[in-house]
């Protein structure tokens, strides 16, 4: 069975430099979302919400930095366990940041995309309007962050995908590592078994015509995991050896 193999280019040259200039590109952008969100948080009678939206989501994203560069102090001598509970926290902290600015960009989308164009064109109907550098300035950073998300989002799907596609080629191949491995120590056995069968005729061709002392046993390797004592046998002209197990 073929196994689609996914690979997500996280460690290509350039890509730490990118991260960085993302970083930095936030950043700056939160900093115009604190600033434009000030100035006009008055200036838009005709939805209220848009400048307060703005600001919000310029400090909600100072936040999720600030939690995301925050550790604790090492020089701090603690407990394993209060580490582990302060680990705990500021990784629930990060995750109710990140859902907050996700529902947040929903609402924020809501309200600059319902009144765009009714501010744009003068807002029809209402005495009050609502200055359009903010209307325009809340849609370009709307969906910037739209843009990002989806970004965020793909990266994710990719790493989930590529992890699981590995987990089955490694449960794929296990079979085949282990019938490797079996094979392996197979040969290595009948190699050894060759080698003392050689070691043994060689042993009986230096010993042929010698006879040893009556009475004398020796202990010679039978080709077994365990030794033999040779006897030998009287009344023979030549040298003969009964081999026993030694049990």
């Amino acid at each position: 069975m073929a196994i689609p193999y996914c690979v997500v280019p996280i460690c290509v040259p350039g890509f730490a430099t990118l991260i960085i200039l993302l970083v930095l590109g936030l950043t700056g952008l939160g900093v115009a979302k604190i600033v434009m969100g000030a100035v006009y948080l008055d200036e838009c009678e005709y939805e209220p919400l848009v400048p307060i939206y703005v600001l919000v989501s310029g400090c909600s994203g100072f936040f999720t930095v600030l939690l995301g560069r925050l550790k604790p102090n090492k020089d701090i001598q603690r407990s394993k366990q209060s580490k582990s509970s302060l680990d705990k926290f500021l990784v629930f902290l990060g995750g109710l940041a990140a859902v907050f600015s996700f529902v947040w960009l929903i609402c924020g989308s809501v309200w600059v995309f319902g009144n765009y164009s009714d501010v744009m064109n003068g807002c029809p109907g209402s005495p009050n309007c609502c200055e359009k550098s903010i209307i325009k300035f809340a849609m370009t950073v709307t969906i910037i962050d739209l843009i990002v998300y989806g970004l965020i989002l793909f990266v994710l799907v990719c790493i989930c995908v590529s992890v699981i596609c590995q987990a089955v080629k490694v449960k794929d191949s296990a079979p085949g590592v282990e019938a490797g491995i079996a094979g392996s120590l197979k040969q290595n056995m009948k190699h050894n078994q060759r080698q003392l069968r050689a070691k043994m005729t060689t042993m009986g061709k230096e010993n042929k015509g010698v006879t040893p002392e009556p009475g004398k046993t020796e202990v010679r390797p039978t080709g077994r995991d365990v030794y033999g004592v040779m006897t030998p046998v009287s009344g023979t002209g030549n040298a003969a050896f009964v081999i026993s197990n030694g049990h």
